[in-house]
């Protein structure tokens, strides 16, 4: 995979964001305000995280219920957090609330940084082959 320097936003520092045919796209100015599960939120880092590091929006087996996951560097896999029931977007049981994880970044997602230096993509892409 290509990767590019990313120098376009007001980031504390410049931060490489994959070059593919998914869109990377500051997290505050996603539109639709509803967040699936799959997405990536992309964040400058700080101990005990890597100078970057992704997390995963995970909805929980057998519940309503989503969740963040480390998907990058010595903490992947780890939970985060489970989010409380009105993090989920309004009228929807399948989606977290952008509003929500705006208003409640820096308890609820990482306070390592601000939720407008954080970037988003939709899910990580499907790999064409097992060689990437």
């Amino acid at each position: 995979m290509l990767w590019r320097m990313d120098t376009s936003g007001a980031t504390r520092d410049r931060m490489w964001m994959p070059m593919t045919d998914r869109a990377w796209q500051r997290f505050v100015d996603l539109d639709p305000p509803d967040v699936w599960r799959g997405a990536v939120l992309r964040v400058p880092g700080t101990y005990p995280y890597e100078s970057i590091v992704d997390f995963l929006i995970v909805n929980l087996p057998g519940t309503n219920d989503f969740a963040l996951v480390v998907a990058t560097g010595h903490k992947a896999g780890l939970v985060r957090g489970i989010f409380p029931s009105e993090a989920r977007a309004t009228g929807n049981k399948v989606a977290v609330s952008k509003v929500w994880l705006i208003a409640n970044w820096e308890r609820w997602v990482y306070d390592g940084c601000t939720a407008e230096e954080a970037w988003f993509l939709q899910n990580y892409p499907a790999a064409d082959s097992m060689n990437e």
